[in-house]
């Protein structure tokens, strides 16, 4: 698999007298998406620092719940036998919603594009735009009238836009997510 994390010190002060980190030294980490997502950022953050500069109001690690909880609470889920079972419920949900879908299709987003090659490039591709402030206010009184959140109405803007380009509504729009709805899970780093 490889290294899931690195760290790097990068000493920018003068002081080679001792091992000790100064101010303006940094530490480095860069950490695989596979061990890391960005939900676990924030309790990363609050983990090394209450490990290096100590807090007696700290409760022991072996207190606090631990990622390897969560998978084994998901895993117990994903096999558990009661047909009433959300996740079974879910499953019967997204089964009879996808039945009879071409999975195999390779949709081209843009409908000038003529592909027969039906092989997925795997690259991405990125753009910045601005609105306008004008617009952001209409869309936050929006949001709040309706009570759904500015994610959930790009989202939705993002979807419309999609659609209109290519005249087509089986469309997949996806986001990150961490997937915490219990609040023990909210800390974990995972």
């Amino acid at each position: 698999m490889g290294r899931v994390l690195r760290c790097h010190v990068a000493q920018r002060s003068n002081n080679d007298d001792d091992d000790f980190l100064h101010e303006g030294d940094f530490i480095i980490f860069t950490i695989h998406h596979i061990a890391f997502e960005i939900g676990s950022l924030k309790p990363f953050i609050k983990a090394f620092e209450q490990a290096c500069w100590g807090n007696e109001k700290h409760q022991s690690p072996l207190l606090t719940p631990q990622y390897i909880d969560f998978t084994l609470y998901e895993q117990t889920m994903l096999v558990d036998p009661n047909l009433d079972s959300e996740m079974n419920k879910a499953r019967r949900y997204w089964s009879n919603i996808m039945q009879g879908y071409d999975w195999n299709r390779i949709r081209p987003l843009m409908p000038i594009q003529n592909r027969n090659d039906q092989i997925r490039s795997g690259h991405g591709y990125s753009t910045t735009f601005f609105l306008d402030q004008d617009v952001v206010d209409a869309m936050m009184q929006f949001a709040a009238s309706n009570n759904i959140t500015m994610f959930s109405l790009s989202l939705a803007c993002y979807y419309v836009f999609l659609f209109q380009l290519i005249n087509d509504d089986d469309l997949c729009v996806a986001g990150v997510t961490a997937n915490r709805y219990v609040p023990e899970t909210k800390d974990m780093i995972g």
